[in-house]
């Protein structure tokens, strides 16, 4: 019976979860650090491009940005930390005989798992009672960036798992002097350095440690000198053949350090992570337990009422060296931390958990749990995940107008049904023009090329001087982000196909000047809903909000305006219409404005509710659109798709939203959905 309830508890964990995870099982890479997530799944699809060749790692991107300037490859190998988990990710999606991302997510997560037992492995040799290790399993894993990452493509959490197994074996061989102990567990924290060199701090410690023992000794053990050498030889090996994987072909990821600029930087730096990330690492809750028990550990220690093992010792030891080890990693890699949570993963997280390791086996060494204290534990465990962690990861889970990585994983969606309803090989190379991201474009199309995420106009000419076969452009971006700082591409590509999201262009002059409905194949196609208002004529029953003056100028007379009192335009309305029931809608808007200073925090604006409840938000800046001061400026921008909605009772704005509280002019505002 003993045995059956721990079981029980793990088996109820375990499922617990997968429940919790159950929603982005198979989601494609998004949300926080989408661009990061989506490189590592590409490494895992281009295993399987290329034939699992190790060796030869590649995504499916082949442009460089050395100091920002774009660079076009022969090849989409690079260079990269030992993808052994992208490799293994590769082989499961072999076979299942799919390319879904459930394939890697479960990978990570049952990896994680089994982390998380080693970890309770780990525990139990010093606490040795099964609770009190299972409490220390439980506040590691329901840290919210941990579990975010839990079920993602990024090699932290596997690198986790290897390194708490590569811990248990080396504190194990501690009692069992079984060489095989030793080994195996340096090979485990080997694989770990080997994918997040971070880790490599762990594999000193126990170096040094191993060093000191022998100069103590005055003997050498040729098996543990030996299982070193290979370790050091591995690690050098793979990083020098990394360094030469970089000098042939480049790199995709990050591989140099960002410190900051000095101690004023460096504070405010850390202002900023701990505002944006500090109840992410951990919740309030955990925050508490750990600073009761350091003030525990404290008084015990002043009071000599614990004594110490040498394995103690030597888990204080390796948790005061890694820790900081890792305080100067924080300073070399300062830059990242306030944008990249899971450089937390990477360093600390790894480091508190040995640290409550050490303070239960201090503190609670004669504890007995009963089994009330088992289900009162696995009952909180239950609320703690499902009540706090859930809020938390919604809130990592959240979207809207400002997300372009979740517009563009949207836009992309269908790509390669629209290539090969085409006729545009596999062997294609795509230049995608504003890509946001380095791969997710491609991971959808299924094909190979260029990510190109400059505004320059200089590097966009420069763009389109490559080997490429299409250029491929969001709709909603072309004309605000592309054209407006390429005006000439206008007339240098022409658009073959497209389907409302994307459009594909090869190129070629064009004749004549051609218009932005033009460019984006709109011309071709009735409108489904036409407005305009310019102030002087009778204007229709959806414009509200008007609000006109004169303008002293011969070819206006009158014009809408905004001043610092007046935050919003005269406003298209749309209400309770079939026209957004109907499918997906394409909405293209064009205006003219005139401003005497910069129109910083105001925007063109679209908004869509339905049952009272906001389905779509989204936002253009005057500030990106109007290149011109005390000159009449016509702007056209194509928003996002709108939502397909359910009910009728449903209402569409568009209108400017004067939040920078300006005094400017505008007129001839027209509104066309397709």
């Amino acid at each position: 019976m003993k045995r059956i309830i721990p079981l029980a508890i793990i088996i109820a964990i375990v499922l617990s979860l997968i429940v919790f995870h159950r929603s982005n099982i198979n989601s494609f890479p998004s949300k926080i650090h989408a661009w990061s997530q989506s490189d590592r799944y590409a490494l895992a699809l281009g295993f399987i491009e290329n034939k699992f060749d190790f060796f030869h790692p590649q995504t499916y991107n082949l442009t460089e940005s050395p100091d920002h300037n774009p660079t076009p490859c022969q090849s989409s190998i690079t260079a990269v930390d030992f993808p052994i988990n992208d490799f293994a990710a590769a082989l499961l999606m072999k076979l299942f005989g799919t390319t879904n991302p459930w394939c890697f997510r479960l990978y990570t997560l049952v990896y994680s798992l089994i982390g998380m037992f080693f970890l309770f492995l780990l525990s139990k040799l010093f606490i040795k009672d099964n609770l009190l290790s299972l409490i220390v399993v439980l506040f590691c894993i329901t840290s919210p960036v941990y579990l975010y990452y839990q079920i993602g493509f990024l090699p932290t959490i596997p690198a986790i798992s290897n390194l708490f197994i590569g811990l248990y074996l080396f504190f194990k061989f501690q009692t069992s002097k079984k060489i095989w102990h030793f080994s195996l567990g340096i090979f485990f924290i080997t694989i770990a350095v080997l994918s997040r060199k971070p880790f490599l701090f762990f594999l000193i410690a126990l170096f040094a440690y191993e060093l000191w023992e022998t100069i103590k000794s005055r003997k050498i053990n040729f098996r543990i000198a030996i299982t070193i050498a290979l370790s050091t030889i591995t690690i050098l090996g793979y990083f020098f053949y990394n360094r030469f994987l970089e000098q042939k072909y480049g790199n995709a990821f990050l591989g140099f350090i960002l410190p900051p600029n000095d101690f004023a930087q460096s504070f405010e730096i850390t202002l900023e992570v701990l505002k944006n990330w500090l109840f992410q690492y951990f919740t309030i809750f955990h925050y508490v337990a750990l600073f009761v028990l350091i003030i525990i550990s404290i008084a015990s220690f002043y009071r000599k009422k614990f004594t110490q093992s040498i394995s103690s010792k030597l888990l204080l030891y390796c948790i005061a060296f890694t820790f900081i080890a890792y305080a100067c990693y924080y300073v070399l890699m300062m830059k990242q931390f306030p944008a990249h949570d899971y450089y937390f993963l990477d360093s600390f997280y790894s480091v508190v958990c040995l640290l409550m390791i050490y303070l239960m086996s201090i503190n609670f060494k004669d504890v007995q749990s009963s089994k009330f204290h088992w289900i009162l534990c696995i009952l909180a465990f239950l609320v703690f995940l499902f009540i706090v962690n859930r809020r938390i990861q919604n809130k990592r889970e959240e979207t809207g107008f400002w997300d372009r990585t979740e517009i563009t994983t949207n836009n992309f969606d269908g790509a390669d049904t629209l290539l090969e309803k085409n006729n545009i090989p596999k062997t294609s190379k795509i230049l995608v023009l504003d890509s946001y991201t380095t791969n997710i474009p491609f991971i959808k199309m299924k094909r190979f090329g260029y990510a190109f995420m400059s505004q320059n106009p200089e590097n966009i000419k420069k763009a389109l001087t490559w080997n490429f076969d299409y250029i491929v452009l969001q709709d909603c971006y072309t004309i605000s982000d592309i054209a407006r700082y390429y005006p000439p591409i206008m007339n240098e590509i022409v658009r073959v196909a497209g389907n409302g999201k994307i459009s594909i262009y090869k190129k070629q002059k064009s004749l004549g000047k051609i218009d932005a409905l033009t460019f984006l194949g709109l011309n071709s196609q009735k409108p489904f809903l036409e407005k305009r208002i310019d102030f002087d004529s009778t204007p229709d029953s959806c414009w509200q909000n008007i609000f006109s003056k004169t303008f002293p100028d011969t070819s206006y007379r009158k014009s809408g305006v905004l001043t610092d009192s007046l935050v919003f335009s005269t406003t298209f309305s749309l209400k309770n219409t079939n026209l957004l029931t109907q499918s997906n809608r394409i909405l293209y808007v064009s205006v003219d404005v005139f401003s005497e200073e910069k129109l910083d925090n105001s925007r063109i604006t679209a908004s869509v509710d339905e049952n009272g409840q906001q389905k779509y938000f989204n936002t253009f800046e005057l500030t990106d659109l109007v290149d011109t001061i005390s000159k009449w400026k016509h702007l056209q921008v194509v928003f996002p798709i709108l939502p397909q909605l359910k009910s009728e009772n449903n209402e569409l704005k568009v209108f400017i939203w004067n939040d920078g509280r300006h005094r400017f002019y505008y007129d001839n505002m027209y509104i066309s959905i397709y």
